[in-house]
């Protein structure tokens, strides 16, 4: 019962967050200075929940919004920043502070004209040049604001320039990305691959955390990268997944003891024929009879492709 109230609190802050992103994107569209407050009171209820239940505000992440894509994005980026921080020792004034600057660190992007960001072929040379003016457009609004804590405007402008500094906009010699710029990185990258767009499939979550560590320190820092790695497991909670015998699942819970074997939700046996009720099962169990795993995991899909239109309700 205690699980349910607090993964209900939990939506219910998410959908909050996304109805709060929306009057500051309008606001900023407009030219027009908006308020924070309501945005830290979403970061300050995520953190609440996520102290009680990490768990149910991980699985938070699993929602895509095709409709609302950019306001989705920072939200699932504030939710995996705040839990990732929390995993690596952050004190609660800096998860704060970071969840901000998850939720605030694209805003440039309502600078970048809409048939850009979605254009379906490659951008031109002068259509990426707007795009990548969105670090420092984004800097700009905050720093128009004066927040008291300039995070969010130092996310903003840096969470592109890469682990290696090869990135945009370009650094000045000697100059090293801020912690929490290079954990925002990490996990808008996470989302981003994991999400359906207009001009693209999403990447099925192992495959895209095999991108994240061929990018490590490259691209993104390889510690931050490990972290992210030991949080969500090798098949990330919402991960929907065929087993050994052709059953279709969802990954419910990660086992940290056993990234390779988390706790799954049954949906579909081996016919395809859906169960009345998910049944759970972890994978770490052992067949007395062989000594082997009883069942394990042969391959993520898509879970559009499995006919699973809404992951989160099985977390």
């Amino acid at each position: 019962e205690r699980e349910r109230e607090v993964r209900a609190r939990a939506r219910e802050s998410y959908d909050s967050g996304v109805q709060a992103m929306r009057e500051v994107e309008s606001q900023a569209k407009l030219g027009r200075v908006f308020e924070v407050g309501p945005l830290q009171n979403i970061v300050n209820s995520l953190l609440d929940n996520l102290f009680q239940d990490p768990a149910a505000v991980l699985g938070l992440t699993a929602i895509k919004g095709h409709d609302d894509y950019t306001l989705n994005h920072s939200i699932n980026v504030c939710i995996l920043s705040i839990s990732l921080g929390a995993s690596m020792g952050l004190s609660d004034d800096e998860l704060r502070s970071l969840g901000l600057s998850g939720l605030l660190y694209d805003l440039g992007k309502v600078r970048v004209p809409e048939e850009i960001l979605a254009k379906p072929g490659p951008l031109t040379a002068e259509e990426w040049q707007l795009v990548k003016q969105h670090s420092e457009e984004g800097a700009d609004l905050l720093k128009r604001i004066q927040l008291v804590d300039r995070m969010p405007m130092i996310v903003a402008f840096e969470h592109h320039q890469r682990h290696d500094c090869m990135g945009y906009p370009e650094p000045p010699m000697g100059h090293e990305q801020h912690l929490f710029s290079k954990i925002v990185a990490v996990c808008d990258a996470y989302d981003a691959m994991t999400t359906h767009r207009p001009f693209r499939r999403e990447i099925r979550p192992d495959k895209a955390l095999a991108v994240l560590m061929q990018g490590r320190g490259k691209a993104y820092d390889p510690n931050i990268v490990k972290a992210l790695v030991a949080m969500l497991g090798i098949y990330p909670m919402g991960a929907v997944v065929k087993l050994d015998d052709g059953a279709t699942g969802v990954v419910y819970r990660v086992n940290n003891d056993d990234l390779l074997h988390p706790r799954v939700k049954v949906l579909a046996d081996a016919s395809g024929r859906w169960l009345e009720s998910p049944e759970v099962l972890d994978l770490r169990l052992i067949d007395p009879g062989t000594g082997s795993y009883a069942h394990w995991i042969v391959d993520c899909v898509p879970a559009m492709e499995a006919g699973v239109d809404d992951v989160w309700q099985y977390l």
